[in-house]
């Protein structure tokens, strides 16, 4: 606090007109505030939500078309692993079926 009270003396004594700079950005702050929220808050175009949808629903696609390859190459390794390398690593042959599920 004593910090802010002796930059505001240091403004009022040693920088001459700072009031009325500092009135200026206030208000053109205020402005930009104001101008954002219009911005933000139009309807979005004619089309573009049922875009958005349909690019997130083929993403979404994608994504499991992955997380699904990624599971079939894991358990094809592990499926050609040894009984006894299986159990080094904590696993049964019954549990490669489990596994990306």
């Amino acid at each position: 606090m004593p910090f802010e009270r002796l930059a505001l003396h240091m403004q009022h004594d040693y920088l001459p007109g700072m009031e009325e700079t500092s009135l200026r950005f206030e208000q053109f702050e205020n402005r930009i505030n104001a101008m954002a929220a219009i911005e933000t808050t139009r309807p979005a175009p004619y089309g573009a939500v049922t875009t958005y949808r349909a690019l997130n629903g083929i993403s979404n696609v994608f994504g499991l078309l992955s997380a699904w390859n990624d599971a079939r190459m894991t358990r094809n390794a592990l499926n050609r692993l040894s009984d006894r390398e299986l159990d080094d690593i904590g696993l049964c042959r019954g549990d490669i079926d489990l596994i990306g599920r």
